[in-house]
């Protein structure tokens, strides 16, 4: 009996074993290409986790306002007081000097170390005067109320809507029987300290008055 080769399932078409041959070399050569890739994917994730981690720890491991960051800056209308206290030590070990410039804010979370100006507010007056200046101390009136913070991750008072300070709500509606995180009754809606040259050289302000103020690591 003659075979007849083109009818015999069991022989292997010659074009397809090369066929085959080549799909397991491209398969091959993509393989590394692949694995690269996921590499690359992976060190951008790790990198990313990292940051996120630094910042964590640099705000004691609760939620950071740098975290995300807006496109622009947040502002809020808040009223500023004179803080005075020449000759006192601030939150962050800073002593205070006769027309210094900086300015307080009621939160830790937004507390610059010594010397830096890691987290600043621009604070403008309505007189049309700017300056912008580093947050070295913590009040006024509280030392937990990141107000420019979202509900979401305020520290403190999450009921009230982001850019309302606390103190301003007490003393404008009342809020927590008028009394701030400690009890005390709240006698100006303030929500920013300016230091007296800030208040006086910076924003030509002869009383304590609204401001508009940036906070711009936002």
């Amino acid at each position: 009996m003659t075979w007849n080769l083109d009818d015999d399932p069991a022989t292997p078409d010659p074009s397809a074993s090369h066929g085959g041959a080549r799909q397991r070399i491209d398969d091959m050569l993509r393989r590394p290409l692949m694995t690269a890739a996921l590499v690359v994917a992976a060190l951008a994730a790790l990198a990313a986790l990292l940051v996120v981690g630094v910042r964590l720890r640099r705000s004691g491991g609760r939620p950071d306002a740098r975290l995300p960051r807006s496109a622009t800056p947040l502002s809020f209308r808040v009223f500023a007081t004179r803080e005075g206290a020449v000759g006192g030590t601030t939150a962050n070990g800073h002593v205070i000097t006769p027309r210094d410039h900086f300015v307080a804010l009621p939160s830790r979370r937004a507390l610059s170390p010594k010397g830096t100006t890691t987290y600043s507010v621009k604070v403008c007056a309505d007189n049309g005067r700017c300056e912008t200046a580093p947050v070295w101390d913590v009040g006024p009136w509280n030392t937990t109320d990141d107000y420019w913070n979202p509900p979401a991750v305020r520290q403190s008072w999450t009921n009230l809507p982001q850019g309302k300070p606390e103190a301003q709500a007490a003393y404008q509606d009342g809020y927590n029987g008028g009394k701030n995180g400690k009890g005390k009754n709240v006698k100006n809606p303030a929500g920013i300290d300016l230091a007296d040259g800030t208040f006086w050289d910076g924003l030509g302000l002869t009383d304590n008055a609204w401001v508009t103020a940036t906070y711009l690591w936002t």
